[in-house]
């Protein structure tokens, strides 16, 4: 029995999950690495973005019950503090309050740098900018 391989190149037509278009298309080669694809174009959209082979693995998510219940038993946690309202100029410590406009309520879980925050909202995490100051 013999196996055949197929060896890529850039410039040849292959199928890959379009990142925008969300679904298993034929995308152009635009670069490699080693035999490795790493780049594509969509022929639909026309948008680059890495090499989404069509047989990957999707990752499991949290069921939302169980998401939702994180949630609750968080909030109930830091249900004392004080909301702060977020804007793009304040500036956040690991386990503020903030009270976003788009998605609520949120735990500031990480101050990444100076001007990059991780929070935790309800639907998941959000990286958030902070400490930015108008022009």
């Amino acid at each position: 029995m013999t196996t055949t391989s197929i060896i890529y190149k850039t410039g040849t037509e292959v199928v890959s999950v379009c990142t925008k278009c969300k679904l298993p298309l034929a995308h152009i080669i635009v670069a490699m690495e080693g035999l490795k694809i790493k780049k594509v174009r969509c022929n639909t959209c026309e948008k680059e973005h890495r090499f989404v082979s069509p047989h990957a693995k999707k990752r499991a998510s949290a069921p939302k019950a169980r998401v939702e219940e994180n949630w609750n038993q968080l909030m109930e946690s830091f249900s004392s503090k004080k909301k702060i309202p977020y804007t793009l100029s304040g500036l956040y410590r690991e386990h503020d309050l903030i009270d976003h406009q788009t998605f609520g309520l949120g735990i500031v879980n990480q101050v990444l740098s100076k001007e990059k925050i991780r929070v935790v909202f309800k639907e998941g995490e959000k990286f958030l900018a902070s400490s930015r100051h108008s022009l």
